[in-house]
């Protein structure tokens, strides 16, 4: 040994390259892989290796990690987005739009009417209670119940039924959206108000009023309007 290698000096590779464990551009060797196999190699832009769930994939992949699984908000794939809505609205039926416009017409006219005569009254306030109590006066009516009393009740009335077909309007908009309570509603207004047409029934728009009513009420029950206000209700 001491013949060939004199001075004690370390042998020298012949082939120029660094010995085992050294790094040829003066880098600390890397860390053996405790677990065996080959350590997963860097990227040489200096991004994440791929999978990692805290940066980004290099030339702008997505990375593969955890959070890359999970769904984006948005629509989903199932034809609901990400709260459980329903991307198309389900057509409405046809007998829920002819009721609602049944309601509409019969209840914005009737409600126009009853807004102009309450208007009217209001103006000509005691030339109404002067007629009341001239007819008052051929009827011999007398007691307690003066033109004037006549006069606030009549008007009040006037004013509960303006408001009611006013009511009724903003429920029948609202069952066209889908909104089963507003069709439960005008169900029940339009019972109310055929009845009160029956009791006045001599007349031809109290006849009128009596077969709108019965077909509002037909219609909010026919041609597959439960099954619609049922998925809308689970919607």
């Amino acid at each position: 040994m001491s013949e060939n290698n004199p001075g004690g000096t370390p042998p020298q590779n012949p082939y120029g390259q660094p010995p085992a464990g050294e790094s040829p551009y003066g880098q600390p060797p890397a860390a053996p892989n405790p677990y065996g196999g080959q350590p997963p190699a860097q990227p040489a832009s200096g991004q994440p290796p791929a999978g990692d769930p805290y940066g980004q994939a290099p030339y702008g992949q997505q990375p593969q990690g955890y959070y890359a699984q999970q769904p984006p908000p948005g629509p989903l794939g199932d034809g609901l987005d990400m709260y459980g809505r329903p991307l198309v609205r389900e057509p409405r039926p046809g007998t829920v739009t002819a009721a609602a416009w049944i309601t509409l017409i019969m209840a914005g006219l009737t409600g126009a009417l009853f807004g102009f005569i309450t208007l009217g009254m209001l103006v000509a306030k005691d030339d109404v209670v002067t007629e009341m109590d001239k007819a008052f006066a051929e009827q011999g009516v007398t007691g307690d119940f003066s033109a004037e009393d006549a006069y606030g009740f009549f008007l009040f009335l006037l004013v509960v039924l303006t408001l009611w077909c006013v009511i009724a309007c903003v429920l029948a908009v609202f069952a066209m959206r889908g909104s089963n309570v507003s069709r439960i509603l005008l169900v029940i207004s339009s019972v109310v108000a055929g009845l009160l047409s029956l009791v006045a029934i001599g007349s031809v728009i109290s006849a009128v009023w009596l077969l709108a009513c019965i077909a509002v009420v037909i219609l909010l029950f026919t041609g597959g309007a439960g099954e619609w206000y049922q998925r809308r209700r689970g919607y």
